[in-house]
C-alpha cells in the first residue's frame, strides 16, 4: 500500500528513509502545517510539543478550525492530521514530561514563538538530547530564516548560539505577525530538509526568504 501511496515521490525520497525520530516543538503558524507537511511525506514518528490552546486568531494562519478554539493545539492537531493524512502524531503537552519527545529525537524543529524559548530548548537538548539535526525557522510578516545545525559542527553550533541573543532588533506589528502563505511555505522548508537529512544531504546552513519580493526563476 505504501508504494501506491508515495508513487509520486520515490524518486525524490524514499519513505523508508523516514523512520528516524522527529520532534517539532511549537504546533504555531509553522509548527502545525510542518506536522501536517511531514507525515504527508511518510514521517511516522512525529512529536509536537506545545502547552497552549486554540485561540480565534489562530485559526487564520494555523492547522486548526474555528470548532477547535479551546482544545490544546496538540491535541486539535492530531485530531486533524489523523483526518487529513491518515497517520498519527504523538502529541505532548504535560509540563511535568516537558522535552521528552525532544531529548529522544534525531530530528529537532524549533517552531516557538521567541527566542527565549528557542533558547532554553536548545540549551536542554544540547545537555542531555540525542539530537543529531536542528532545524529553527523563524518568519514574520512575509519573512522567513531557516537556520539548520548538524551535531557535529561545533563551529556551527557555536555561530548557532548567537542567533539565540536578542538584540532587540525590530519585530513585526501584531497585525503583521502572520499570514497562511508565509506559515505554508516555513512549514515547507522544514519538510524540504527533513527530506534532506534522510537523503544525507544535510549540512549546517542559512539562508532567508523574503516573500514581498518574490522572483520567477
Amino acid at each position: 500500500m505504501d508504494d501506491e501511496l508515495f508513487k509520486r515521490q520515490t524518486g525524490i525520497i524514499d519513505p523508508g528513509r523516514l523512520s528516524f525520530t522527529i520532534c517539532v516543538a511549537g504546533a504555531g503558524s509553522v509548527g502545525s502545517w510542518a506536522a501536517l507537511g511531514l507525515t504527508k511525506l511518510g514521517c511516522r514518528r512525529v512529536t509536537v510539543v506545545d502547552f497552549d490552546s486554540v485561540e480565534l486568531h489562530n485559526v487564520a494562519s494555523q492547522f486548526y478550525s474555528k470548532a477547535q478554539i479551546g482544545e490544546s493545539k496538540v491535541s486539535a492537531l492530531k485530531q486533524n492530521i489523523e483526518l487529513i493524512a491518515s497517520e498519527e502524531i504523538r502529541p505532548e503537552q504535560d509540563r511535568a514530561e516537558y522535552g521528552l519527545g525532544m531529548k529522544y529525537a534525531e530530528v529537532v524543529v524549533l517552531a516557538t514563538d521567541s527566542l527565549s524559548s528557542r533558547s532554553k530548548i536548545f540549551e536542554r537538548i544540547d545537555d542531555e538530547g540525542e539530537w543529531k539535526y536542528l532545524i529553527d525557522i523563524r518568519m514574520a510578516g512575509e519573512f522567513i530564516r531557516v537556520l539548520t545545525v548538524t551535531r557535529e559542527n561545533e563551529g556551527a553550533i557555536a555561530d548557532y548560539r548567537k542567533t539565540l541573543v536578542d538584540k532587540g532588533v525590530h519585530r513585526e506589528r501584531c497585525d503583521q505577525r502572520a499570514i497562511v502563505y508565509n506559515s505554508m511555505v516555513s512549514a515547507a522548508m522544514v519538510v524540504l530538509e527533513v527530506k534532506r537529512y534522510a537523503n544525507s544531504d544535510h549540512c549546517s546552513r542559512k539562508y532567508s526568504i523574503d516573500l514581498s519580493i518574490p522572483s520567477i526563476l
